[in-house]
């Protein structure tokens, strides 16, 4: 409260976040969408920001099952349509780094959260993963691609092609592949990816493009 006093009194724009755990503060994804409205109405009465960041997470702090996922869906619109402030989403995943489940999961998260109103995406390379590793630019070419392949498109042609990712990493949700640390992957004195990590990104995306996601270069 005294730092958001503080702010709206130097004149800082002030971001509002409204995360709430689905099996914890809420029993579903309904509830844990209106939650995070109320959160963020009840943030934006004193602290007069000016967007949000918007994060449904499971127990274990994931975001991309398929409930936590429709928890997001409901609360971006909401606050898109009926409250006005432009929303920010993240995509951690489960799966690690170097895991083509963990591309499947960064490309089903952007679709999700395009086609329900995200006004931009908040992907940051110190942001550790579930077991360590960071985020590579990689990860943020391919929320780029997927973007601007489902920007515009209809409710139910998206809601197609997202069960279709769904299904390439819901079956292993309870045994998610570790991954590498980005050492392991990165000449960290150039900065580049390995031709291995680059080539677990190409045939991701090329299984993408195969179920009918329209990626573009």
């Amino acid at each position: 409260m005294q730092l958001a006093f503080i702010a709206r009194q130097i004149g800082l724009q002030n971001r509002t976040t409204s995360g709430n755990i689905l099996g914890g503060h809420a029993r579903n994804a309904e509830e844990t969408a209106i939650l995070s409205i109320a959160t963020l109405l009840a943030q934006l009465s004193y602290s007069a920001g000016v967007w949000a960041l918007l994060a449904s997470v499971d127990r274990e702090g994931h975001r991309s099952g398929r409930a936590t996922m429709q928890a997001q869906s409901g609360a971006s619109r909401a606050a898109e349509r009926n409250v006005g402030v432009p929303v920010s989403q993240q995509q951690l995943t489960k799966n690690g780094l170097g895991s083509a489940l963990a591309v499947y999961e960064v490309a089903a998260l952007v679709m999700e959260q395009t086609c329900s109103g995200a006004s931009s995406f908040w992907s940051y390379p110190c942001h550790p993963g579930p077991h360590g590793e960071i985020k590579s630019d990689l990860d943020y070419e391919l929320v780029t691609m997927v973007a601007r392949a489902v920007s515009g498109m209809e409710r139910d042609e998206a809601n197609g092609l997202l069960n279709k990712v769904l299904g390439l990493y819901e079956g292993t949700w309870d045994q998610p592949e570790k991954g590498k640390r980005y050492s392991y992957y990165y000449d960290l004195r150039t900065l580049t990816p390995s031709p291995a990590l680059a080539d677990i990104y190409r045939r991701g995306e090329e299984e993408l493009i195969r179920l009918g996601v329209p990626l573009l270069d």
